[in-house]
């Protein structure tokens, strides 16, 4: 029967996707699949011969339009029934098998590989899938048979929150609260026999009360963490667990109507990235549900969380991941990972941030979870079948204690968090460069790494190695990479960043984001906007500045490239800077405009290390502007580099308001 109806279900959802399709086009095939589903065959030689008739039928709706619902809706379906003939032949022969020597279609693998009526190929592909099913079942069973012991404190009862294989010892964590997804590893472990039963009532049973109706506490309020071991494990009507997890999703639901947003909050990804574009992750919650401080000053909604629901108010859940459908959030995919709402992470203008990747085990639990609302929750049967675990079931009804405590739900009093708790947001704005302490950025792709504080001081390191030369001095932050503009007509110095000349400008910006570091700063009509980047791909670091004069008068702009190579490690150059600085060679390529820099090696064992410094013009579009490299050289002194390594170029910009120079 499920062959049909799956069938009709796929062509359904296939026209309802489409708003635009003409439902009428397909009635005559939906009204035979109906028919087929109250009439089904009897043998496996009229279940062949029905659905390659069916195969024909669709190949030729196909032929005959070349819309694309059409297209895509047909090739669905063929590809599910060639799939469904596949077997038919597989296990019961050629177009199903002799009809004189037919077999029940309600047979199963077992009978089918087993009947004396059949010593053919198909029988013996029947015992063959028997014993690979067989084969993986005993591999599964051997996965849920874990060692638990070196997890487990005997002193406490608990379990560990992990093992630190480098360290050769336990986490100092335990999972120690019944509204934790640890409960499922318990109760496997003590049915079992792994642990005995007092490891299930060492789990804490702090109650509260959240809108009339008690309510387990859990740490971060999430419903991964109340819902997850659903998926599998059965629950019982008027017992602890069926009552928190109840109040918990309704909990979850009067928070986000409060806050005007869909429902559905849990450990999920959230719009912030590494070096290398990877989404964030970690847990969010809902305050008066979780213990962790802070749940209210950030608000993820996670579509997985409330397809978990679905185990619970199937209806409100159903709702609400077509309230998430309807809002684009649904791809051919799936949903997307989460939606930020947090303020603080959310691009301007906009009033959330879509999280755009997919997680495979979220999406797994979405299944199950839609698995046990529609399909009368087969895990749950199957997981109450076994045994060991059946044995054990009494421990889940668990009845209700008659009192609980008061514990607020009030974020103002919840959630209270100190400054440094407070998570990094995308984008930070320093119009000061002389701050109390310096701000600083990390930009890095896990092989090449750059620093950069708000008054554009910092390093540049590659893996353990220093390229240029730092110290820790949040006073003066003298050390990085520098840019100096000098105009020629008046003499006036200053620099594309606060340091290291710390002039007087008339405006000044430093603009971090997670990906880069910009800096706005103007004098006399001369604006020059610096953004660093270090490559995701390529070791090497970006420094483009584009230099505009706001003027009406032409303006002839210096520009002059400061860092101190170092090429060694920080240590040994905080140790001995000047006898490190004799080892330290350049030369200068005339012809690709850069300097190259290497440290000699003091044995032949030690690699040779290089750096190359690259300084690229480019023009602006305004018509008018010219530049041209006047000199390129290196400054130093007793072949050192201990003032550094320069680069110069004399840029006439002799264009109109709106010249541009990129170098």
């Amino acid at each position: 029967p499920s062959i049909f109806a799956g069938l009709r279900d796929t062509l359904s959802v296939a026209i309802d996707t489409d708003p635009d399709s003409d439902r009428e086009r397909w009635t005559p095939l939906l009204r035979a699949l109906d028919e087929q589903e109250a009439s089904l065959p009897k043998s496996a030689g009229e279940l062949f011969a029905t659905l390659t008739a069916l195969n024909e039928r669709l190949r030729g709706l196909e032929a005959r339009s070349s819309e694309g619902i059409v297209f895509d809706a047909t090739l669905e379906l063929r590809r599910r029934i060639l799939a469904t003939l596949a077997d038919v032949e597989l296990f019961f022969g050629p177009a199903g098998g002799d009809a004189e020597k037919a077999l029940d279609l309600a047979s199963t693998l077992h009978e089918l590989a087993s009947a004396r009526a059949r010593e053919d190929r198909a029988a013996s592909q029947a015992s063959i899938t028997c014993r690979a099913i067989e084969a993986l079942a005993a591999r599964c069973a051997e996965f849920a048979r874990a060692d638990f012991d070196f997890l487990h404190d005997e002193s406490r009862s608990l379990f560990t929150i992990g093992y630190n294989v480098t360290e050769r010892r336990s986490d100092a964590g335990f999972y120690d609260l019944l509204a934790s997804e640890a409960r499922l590893g318990v109760f496997v472990a003590i049915a079992q026999g792994k642990v005995a039963q007092d490891t299930w009532f060492s789990l804490g049973r702090l109650l509260t009360y959240t809108a009339g109706r008690q309510v387990l506490l859990s740490w971060s309020g999430s419903m991964f963490e109340y819902l997850m071991p659903q998926l599998v494990m059965p629950s019982f009507p008027g017992t602890l667990l069926e009552e928190t997890f109840r109040s918990a999703v309704a909990t979850q639901i009067a928070y986000a109507r409060s806050k005007g947003v869909p429902w559905g909050i849990s450990e999920s990804g959230y719009n912030m990235t590494d070096a290398a574009q990877n989404y964030q992750y970690r847990a969010f919650g809902v305050p008066g549900l979780g213990l962790q401080r802070g749940l209210a000053q950030e608000l993820v909604i996670a579509p997985y969380a409330s397809a978990l629901a679905l185990t619970v108010l199937p209806r409100d859940a159903g709702h609400n991941l077509r309230r998430l459908a309807d809002s684009g959030w649904l791809t051919p995919l799936g949903f997307y990972e989460a939606i930020d709402y947090t303020s603080e992470r959310v691009p301007p203008g906009e009033t959330a941030a879509v999280v755009r990747s997919f997680m495979a085990h979220h999406h797994g639990m979405t299944l199950l979870a839609i698995a046990h609302a529609v399909l009368d929750r087969p895990m749950q049967k199957r997981f109450a079948a076994d045994p060991e675990l059946k044995a054990t079931m009494l421990l889940l009804q668990e009845r209700t204690p008659r009192s609980a405590i008061n514990w607020s739900n009030d974020p103002a009093m919840v959630d209270v968090r100190s400054a440094h708790d407070v998570p990094q947001t995308a984008v930070r704005v320093f119009s000061q460069a002389d701050t109390r302490r310096p701000a600083l950025q990390l930009l890095t792709n896990g092989r090449y790494h750059v620093m950069v504080t708000n008054s554009g001081g910092g390093y540049s390191r590659w893996r353990d190695l220093a390229i240029t030369r730092w110290r820790e001095d949040a006073t003066r932050d003298p050390w990085g990479v520098f840019c100096y503009l000098r105009d020629v007509d008046t003499g006036k110095v200053w620099s594309n960043t606060p340091a290291p000349t710390r002039a007087a400008v008339d405006a000044s910006e430093a603009i971090f984001t997670e990906s880069s570091v910009e800096f706005r700063r103007r004098l006399d009509d001369i604006e020059a906007h610096t953004q660093i980047v270090v490559s995701p791909e390529d070791d090497i670091e970006l420094r483009r500045i584009r230099i505009t004069n706001r003027g009406r008068v032409a303006r002839t702009i210096e520009v002059t490239s400061y860092a101190e190579v170092v090429l060694s490690s920080g240590i040994a150059d905080s140790l001995h800077p000047a006898f490190g600085n004799l080892f330290v060679q350049t030369e200068i390529l005339p012809d690709r405009d850069s300097i190259l820099a290497t440290r000699r090696a003091r044995s032949s064992e030690d690699p040779q290390r290089w750096m190359m410094h690259l300084l690229a013009l480019h023009g602006g579009e305004s018509q008018g502007t010219s530049f041209e490299t006047d000199r390129l050289r290196f400054i130093g002194r007793n072949r050192s580099v201990e003032d550094a390594a320069a680069l110069r170029a004399a840029n006439d910009l002799s264009g109109t308001e709106g010249s541009v120079l990129d170098p």
